[in-house]
């Protein structure tokens, strides 16, 4: 993968500060904030290590409208490719109390 002149810029902004948020980032770089801002069915996004960039967390009534939720990703511009996985069901989800990050 080669990383065009937009693409360092983002890597530059992250490497200054590692917990931007996606509306810093874009602002720095000269973007608008991401495409989620446009798909009210992504719940959360999250940046990455690995193989893929980001991990979004789709909300849908049903398998036909998450995949017309994907498809309407996959057709944004800064889109190279898409991988889908569905959660059958929850097995543990908890609120973080306690924890102090260091």
């Amino acid at each position: 993968m080669q990383l065009d002149q937009l693409d360092r810029l983002i890597v530059d902004a992250l490497l200054e500060d590692g917990r931007a948020t996606f509306a810093q980032i874009g602002h720095r770089v000269g973007l608008s904030a991401p495409a989620v801002e446009r798909h009210p069915e992504i719940v959360s996004a999250l940046t990455v290590t690995g193989e893929a960039d980001a991990i979004l967390h789709i909300l849908a009534a049903d398998v036909r409208h998450f995949e017309q939720v994907v498809e309407r990703i996959a057709r944004e511009r800064f889109m190279v490719r898409t991988k889908s996985e569905l959660v059958m069901s929850p097995l543990l989800r908890r609120e973080a109390q306690g924890i102090a990050a260091s």
